[in-house]
């Protein structure tokens, strides 16, 4: 058997785990820029996890478990994991996408494994976003279908008919729950037209055109974070038929210089993980 073809070593494979959950949560501005300074004792702590009409404390009861869980002190809050379990089924997006953070940082969890397997469903994007990126530290291939949509276009349809209105250019940085158009019916009524997720806009019709329901309207290609973040997971756990999606940010000098160096290592990972072992 062939030797010398380069592998991961597992302190290597651990380091960079480290350093993927670290990065692992997809910016949400008002969730993760709230500093809760006061600990909760195990009362307040269970009564605001309970509090679903409060979403800021839930929020402080999530950043306190997951400061404990990054600190290694898991069988500190692990009395608290069925509770967090039950959040899966919070009416509120950000709140979803902060747990499925947390539930990241104890993958020794089957509480949190399973939970973020369904989260890997969720209808918001963010949030089946960011339990995807946390799966990758289960070494669950599950999050290998929303890693991949990671990597492509985002298409967004027409939410009712009438002529369509670009606010922003092709090529503009589109960010989050952005409105980039609008939809005027015959009316006078407008309908706004927002991204489900970062990236820069490519309109797929220009001004003026009109549309019907559910008729794609223009595409986000993905943002430097969603692509680099996806790039990461692939690198350890991505499969042959990825680097078709891997190859185009090889080049792409939309890209700075971290995204086509972690494409470059991406696909060399991949390449070097499904090489066929040669025997003398």
């Amino acid at each position: 058997m062939d030797d010398t073809k380069p592998r991961l070593s597992l302190k290597s494979k651990l380091l960079f785990l480290v350093v993927l959950i670290v990065s692992v949560v997809i910016p949400v501005q008002f969730w993760y820029g709230v500093w809760f300074g006061r600990q909760l004792d195990d009362q307040e702590l269970r009564g605001y996890l309970g509090d679903f009409h409060s979403p800021r404390r839930i929020q402080h009861a999530l950043t306190q478990i997951a400061e404990q869980l990054e600190k290694g002190d898991g069988s500190g809050v692990r009395r608290w994991y069925p509770q967090l379990g039950a959040l899966s089924d919070h009416p509120l997006p950000q709140v979803r996408v902060q747990l499925a953070w947390v539930m990241g940082l104890d993958p020794e969890s089957e509480v949190f494994h399973d939970t973020l397997r369904r989260l890997a469903a969720d209808s918001d994007p963010l949030v089946h976003r960011n339990a995807a990126l946390s799966l990758v530290r289960f070494d669950d291939t599950a999050a290998l279908p929303v890693i991949r949509r990671m990597l492509q276009p985002v298409p967004v349809a027409a939410p009712g008919s009438g002529t369509l209105d670009f606010s922003e250019q092709e090529g503009s940085a589109i960010s989050g729950q952005m409105e980039f158009a609008v939809i005027r019916s015959p009316d006078g009524s407008e309908l706004s037209v927002r991204a489900p997720v970062e990236g820069w806009l490519r309109p797929l019709h220009p001004s003026g055109f009109s549309v019907q329901p559910g008729q794609e309207i223009a595409l986000l290609e993905p943002s430097p974070l969603h692509a680099w973040e996806a790039l990461r997971a692939l690198y350890l756990m991505g499969e042959p038929e990825d680097l078709a999606l891997v190859e185009p940010y090889l080049t792409n000098t939309r890209y700075d210089e971290q995204i086509r160096r972690q494409a470059e290592l991406t696909a060399q990972a991949i390449v070097t993980r499904t090489k066929p072992e040669k025997t003398n």
